[in-house]
């Protein structure tokens, strides 16, 4: 498999075999000065599909402006992308995603319980950079942050999420919606911005979507292995994947 040498919590290198951290095998070398052991959410689910499938996991790292290059080296790319209909070559769901709002945890919105208590927010929506982030980006642009009233929205909807933190701690916005994934990277990249990820999911305040619209895949190189890999994702639930990051961010945290 293939993965993103530093996507926290997904993925990132560090020194030792520490918590089963797993040796890299090769790649374009990104991040190699950081260590040459892969941890993550993506690594821990590849090793859980592979004992369940019986197969040697050997990992190989790209940056992520050449993690696409993969998919012609390696059997799968274990990456975030969002799940779109017409992609066949998507695994099923490798982890649920949903749209959130990221906020300062002393600021004015910090204890908001549903999308109706944003009203008024100054927004910056920003998608992951991934392919398929296009969609993700019509998704939370044209979908979640109109469903705030009278919304005030910053910017394009293209913003990186360095940015839009960058808005939200010199106080030129109140809010950042994105999705999930998006969210804890920020809170794991920026422990200093002392942020605060309000998920209303399960709730009836929390924003309208589809699956489609938030779940994640991978890129699998073969039907065949496709079919083995989705059997073991298949039979997996929210708390299995919840679970598993948590297990994740506790490693980076440590």
């Amino acid at each position: 498999m293939a993965v993103c040498y530093a996507n926290y919590p997904f993925s990132w290198m560090q020194k030792t075999d520490e918590n089963g951290a797993v040796l890299v095998s090769g790649g374009d070398g990104e991040g190699s000065d950081l260590g040459d052991y892969v941890i993550g959410y993506d690594v821990l689910m590849a090793k859980h599909i592979c004992e369940e499938l019986g197969y040697e996991l050997e990992i190989y790292t790209y940056s992520a402006d050449l993690i696409d290059t993969a998919t012609f080296e390696t059997d799968c790319v274990i990456y975030r992308t969002q799940l779109v209909s017409d992609a066949s070559y998507l695994s099923e769901p490798y982890y649920f995603d949903s749209a959130v709002a990221l906020v300062k945890s002393d600021g004015k919105y910090a204890n908001a319980e549903s999308v109706n208590d944003l009203k008024g927010a100054t927004c910056v929506v920003t998608p992951y950079s991934r392919s398929n982030s296009d969609e993700m980006e019509r998704f939370l642009s044209e979908t979640c942050v109109q469903q705030i009233p009278d919304v005030d929205i910053m910017g394009d909807g293209e913003e990186q999420i360095v940015y839009a933190t960058f808005y939200l701690d010199n106080g030129e916005c109140d809010v950042i919606v994105t999705n999930k994934s998006t969210a804890l990277n920020a809170c794991i990249s920026y422990p200093e911005g002392n942020y605060k990820i309000l998920d209303f999911s399960g709730t009836s305040g929390d924003f309208e979507a589809s699956d489609d619209d938030v779940d994640l895949g991978f890129y699998i190189n073969e039907e065949d292995l496709k079919e083995e890999i989705n059997s073991v994702l298949s039979k997996m639930t929210k708390e299995d994947f919840d679970q598993i990051m948590d297990e994740a961010i506790s490693y980076y945290t440590e």
